[in-house]
């Protein structure tokens, strides 16, 4: 049993790194210039929880893997971790699970779809808001404004 729990977050941990690089490549190297600029602050925090909420969610992703894979205990095990940072970006992760748990893998593919949409939406928000490169103190009030944004 431990064995195949292994196995199956092995799986997942590769899913979700083969998202992050399609996530880069969707971001055309402004995820990279990114952290550079915001590098040791909360915004890096923050762009780094956002890219990985987007390497699960996203096309190519931990989330369409798993649904693909009718992968219950995959979806369950990703619903219940994550900080806290991750679970405010990702908050579908539950919902996704409940549907899967369910049965209802079309439902979870279009939960998927749909946080995936709104979070490359946030993506660009994001890059906008860092592409003039501000001080260390200006990018943190931009990180403020944009997590109270992003909680709703």
């Amino acid at each position: 049993l431990l064995g195949a729990l292994a196995g199956v977050l092995l799986e997942a941990a590769v899913a979700h790194e083969l998202g992050e690089l399609a996530e880069e490549r969707r971001g055309g190297g402004r995820w990279e210039a990114l952290v550079l600029r915001t590098c040791g602050t909360k915004a890096e925090m923050t762009a780094r929880a956002l890219r990985d909420a987007l390497a699960d969610a996203g096309g190519g992703g931990l989330f369409e893997h798993l649904i693909a894979r009718r992968d219950r205990i995959a979806l369950a095990l990703r619903a219940a971790a994550g900080t806290w940072l991750m679970k405010k970006l990702l908050p579908e992760a539950r919902a996704i699970w409940e549907a899967a748990r369910e049965g209802n893998w079309p439902e979870a593919e279009a939960l998927r779809r749909a946080a995936a949409a709104r979070l490359e939406t946030q993506r660009e928000r994001l890059f906008d808001l860092f592409a003039d490169d501000p001080p260390h103190a200006e990018a943190a009030r931009r990180t403020e404004a944009f997590e109270k944004e992003i909680a709703g």
